[in-house]
């Protein structure tokens, strides 16, 4: 049913929801800027009507027909901007506007911190208080996990506070600025059907931002089970399908948090996920390793899942479809779950794990998900099974046999040989063999990174930094102050938010801090310039530290660099013995001694 009417006719109803299977409250800065330009062209004016755009409503309540209940299909950022704008008004205003706000209820998960942000900034005692910021410690939620939508929540209650408070908002316009939303005129789609609602979903997306990923594919699926469901069953099949998205999107604020190196997000966990599980069919085929590289890593994430799952639909008989979906979304949800937090449990006692996902996310993501939907959960908390696998990540190639070769990695049969033998042997028969065994020495991976590592030592120890293989001498750092006792928590905070690396003896070190009667021996050409040139980018003059510490310390005189991103290990070490660098002629000692411990840790790491 197609309806015109004002934003006041809407909330005529007795509530209005998000549901818990809609995306939880994502708008931000820009989205918050455009909503309060729109509003201000109009009230400013005082003429003209604005148009708040068109919302897709599921009717809930279908006893009554005069007080009506409608869950919010499309359009949920602008209703709940709405409401935090008056919840801000309630501040400056006598007027509680108790016929918006007190009718608005946003995702389950989220509503009781929204309850308790609305009761704890509009407790008389605390009202007045308009200068200081609204803030996430403020509310004091004792503790519980503080979902990614409601710190943005928050932030836009600060943000019309400000804006109040700096006088860019004026608070004896308050009734004009409400009259201008409360009559703006919208356009509504309203059914009554579940079904509906989910094709309209698909086609939609909101003004403010445009439909994830994530939102494509749930709307994709529900679209599916509609079309193929028995009729006496479309209506359960469609609340599963909402229901484990509910969960997903629940889950999503926590993975963040959760990750160990970089972002993750939640359609990276889904394209891992079709990789390896999908619906759970490719752990039970008999087809060959290929079944795992599908669908691709390459090309636009969004295209290529969206064409997967589209063609797997289609190449499926109709009574087929609805259990692909069912099953799909459940174990999509069984993995957001393991990603988001299992792992990062597990890594409490078990903390290679961790370690792992730094040195390569992706593929550690891929292997971890198809042994718990192998039911073998129990091998992510064996600690030597962990240890095999990092083994394997760095040795598999770091070595130089891979040169100029088309076919060099392929994890898609490692997945396949492990999905059809006891793990733990085939873990062990890579991390002997390689992926390429015909071009390893003695067809031993282990015996080839020892040789190759033995060969190069003095471009490892003199030259470290520029080398092909540098992102490998990168993670030997990491598990080498590890090793000193370094803070792992601060470590992995560096490797997470995009470590540096930094020179302690600067790349572009200054003459003027040797000694001014050595005859400039600090010149290009001369002996001692050519001596520290040669060692300056060595594995013992490179230390992992925050993007703006490398900024800050980069050009100082190592004797005054003092390192906070880390504490233990060479942190602690070079804090305390900086005054070794004040003679330049310990320069090559300090560096060559620190870089001979660290190619001595390499050695044992990969024997």
């Amino acid at each position: 049913m197609e309806t015109n009417k004002s934003l006041k006719g809407l909330f005529e109803a007795t509530e209005i929801k998000v549901p818990s299977y809609q995306r939880a409250y994502a708008w931000e800065e820009k989205q918050l800027e455009q909503f309060v330009a729109d509003m201000l062209e109009v009230a400013n004016k005082n003429e003209g009507q604005y148009y708040f755009g068109h919302f897709i409503l599921e009717q809930t309540d279908l006893e009554q027909t005069e007080k009506k209940k409608f869950e919010i299909i499309d359009g949920q950022q602008r209703i709940t901007t709405f409401v935090l704008f008056l919840i801000v008004c309630k501040l400056f205003s006598e007027n509680q506007y108790s016929d918006y706000v007190g009718k608005f209820k946003t995702v389950d998960y989220d509503q009781p911190m929204f309850e308790l942000v609305q009761a704890k900034r509009l407790d008389p005692a605390v009202k007045l208080n308009l200068d200081k910021k609204w803030l996430v410690d403020y509310f004091d939620f004792e503790g519980d996990n503080i979902t990614l939508s409601i710190k943005r929540i928050i932030f836009a209650l600060d943000y019309f506070r400000a804006l109040f408070f700096d006088k860019k908002l004026d608070k004896n316009k308050i009734d004009r600025y409400i009259e201008t939303f409360t009559t703006a005129h919208i356009s509504t789609h309203i059914t009554t059907e579940k079904a509906v609602a989910v094709q309209i979903f698909e086609l939609q997306n909101t003004r403010g931002i445009k439909l994830s990923l994530i939102e494509m594919v749930k709307a994709m699926l529900m679209k599916a089970v509609y079309l193929h469901s028995k009729t006496e069953e479309t209506e359960s099949n469609i609340n599963f399908v909402r229901n484990e998205f509910a969960e997903i999107y629940k889950l999503e604020e926590l993975t963040n948090s959760s990750t160990f190196r970089g972002e993750l997000l939640l359609e990276d966990i889904l394209l891992h996920h079709l990789r390896i599980v999908d619906d759970g069919n490719k752990l039970t085929s008999d087809v060959d390793g290929n079944k795992f590289k599908s669908p691709s890593k390459s090309g636009g994430k969004e295209e290529v899942v969206l064409n997967y799952i589209k063609n797997q639909i289609t190449e499926k008989q109709s009574n087929e479809i609805v259990s692909y979906v069912i099953n799909l979304s459940k174990k999509f949800r069984l993995s957001v779950e393991l990603v988001s937090v299992t792992l990062a449990n597990y890594d409490k006692t078990n903390r290679i794990i961790g370690d792992v996902l730094i040195l390569d996310k992706n593929v550690s993501i891929e292997f971890f998900i198809l042994l718990f939907h192998l039911e073998q959960g129990a091998l992510i908390q064996d600690k030597e099974f962990v240890k095999h696998w990092e083994r394997f990540l760095f040795t598999r190639d770091f070595h130089e046999k891979y040169y100029n070769l088309r076919y060099k990695d392929n994890f898609e049969d490692l997945f396949f040989q492990t999905s059809k033998n006891e793990p733990k042997e085939i873990l062990e028969q890579f991390i002997s063999n390689g992926f390429r065994r015909d071009k390893m020495d003695d067809n031993n991976l282990s015996n080839t990174v020892r040789n190759f590592v033995k060969q190069r030592k003095d471009n490892i120890l003199d030259n470290a930094f520029h080398q092909w293989f540098r992102e490998k001498i990168f993670y030997v750092l990491y598990k080498y102050e590890i090793s000193k006792l370094a803070d792992l928590e601060k470590l992995r905070q560096i490797m997470k938010e995009g470590r540096s690396v930094e020179h302690i003896l600067p790349q572009e070190w200054n003459w003027v801090w040797i000694d001014e009667n050595t005859n400039n021996i600090s010149e290009k050409g001369t002996a001692f310039y050519n001596e520290i040139s040669g060692i300056i980018h060595g594995l013992g003059n490179l230390l992992l530290v925050t993007v703006s510490e490398n900024s800050r310390v980069n050009n100082n005189h190592p004797k005054e660099k003092i390192y906070n991103s880390c504490t233990g290990g060479s942190y602690s070490e070079h804090n305390e013995n900086s005054t070794k660098w004040e003679d330049y002629k310990e320069w090559k000692n300090i560096i060559a001694s620190r870089g001979n411990k660290i190619y001595k840790f390499l050695e044992e790491f990969i024997s």
